[in-house]
Formats: C-alpha cells, sequence, structure tokens
C-alpha cells in the first residue's frame, strides 16, 4: 500500500472504528482510541511530508493547470 493510500485510508478506519466501539460509557477508551488514530495518521503522513521535493511542485501545477483552461 503506497503512503498517500495509508495517509487517506488511515483516519477514515479509525473513524469508522470510533462510530463502531466508542461510548459515552467508556470515555476513555474512546480517548485514547482516537489518540492513536490521530498519531498514526500523523506518522502516515511524516514520510511523504519528508520526501517532498519542492523543486517538482511547480511542474506538477502547470501540467494540472494545461488540461483545465475550460474551468478557468
Amino acid at each position: 500500500m503506497g503512503l498517500l493510500s495509508l495517509a487517506i485510508w488511515t483516519p477514515i478506519v479509525f473513524g469508522v472504528l470510533l462510530l463502531l466501539v466508542g461510548s459515552d460509557e467508556k470515555v476513555a477508551r474512546t480517548r485514547w482510541l482516537s489518540l492513536v488514530g490521530a498519531v498514526a495518521s500523523l506518522g502516515a503522513t511524516i514520510p511523504m511530508i519528508a520526501n517532498f521535493v519542492s523543486a517538482w511542485a511547480p511542474c506538477s501545477w502547470s501540467s494540472a493547470r494545461r488540461g483545465s483552461s475550460a474551468l478557468a
């Protein structure tokens, strides 16, 4: 699984898990589970941020911009 997929699906999976497992009676468990989900989501995005090449960003913007001339 790629890093982008992991960064997208981790908060979704933990959100659904919290909806299924979380309750008002067990607030501590719900808070810990949400904290674990937030840290896991952050951990999935750190490698993407660390490997980001800022020199390539203008190139991707210009290629995306050419295809959307009808919207501009």
